[in-house]
């Protein structure tokens, strides 16, 4: 997956429980201090297409991981595919829990994503939708495959229709 034009090469994990996709800023806390970190980075300034759009961005996770930064937009291309103006979170500051390696490409359902200020809180496309609406897709379903390997271990896959 690339993000931002020029393109840069972000290392994702696909999550299908939240909606929200993010990576970290290349002066983000927890990438100074791993060295898996610079896998999952993004410099924003290196992107002409880069747009910050809103409030704070803030994530807090089971497991001990958090992350906050400001929500941006940007074009994201996956494969052949290029979405344009994904709304995501760019993490400045973030606690890293066992399991985060890397960028997070979120797949969940709208209603569980939102922007709240002191105000009130709004919801926004995901990159699924963002995929339907502008054509890329035909509708934002997804099928999890197993596929076999080397006899004893199964790994999970996506085949995006």
């Amino acid at each position: 997956m690339t993000i931002g034009h020029p393109g840069q090469n972000v290392q994702t994990q696909i999550v299908t429980g939240s909606t929200d996709t993010y990576m970290f800023s290349p002066t983000a806390t927890w990438c100074l201090k791993s060295s898996n970190c610079p896998s999952a980075i993004l410099n924003s300034s290196q992107s002409l297409s880069y747009a910050t759009t809103g409030p704070a961005f803030k994530l807090d996770h089971f497991g001990g991981w958090s992350a906050d930064g400001s929500y941006y937009t940007d074009n994201v291309q996956i494969g052949d595919a290029t979405i344009e103006k994904v709304q995501m979170g760019l993490a400045y500051n973030a606690k890293a829990g066992p399991r985060v390696n890397n960028a997070v490409l979120g797949l969940g359902w709208p209603n569980q994503e939102a922007i709240c200020t002191s105000d009130a809180c709004a919801s926004y496309p995901t990159s699924l939708d963002d995929q339907v609406t502008q054509g890329i897709i035909a509708s934002r379903t997804f099928q999890p495959l197993a596929k076999r390997h080397q006899r004893t271990i199964w790994h999970n896959t996506l085949r995006w229709r």
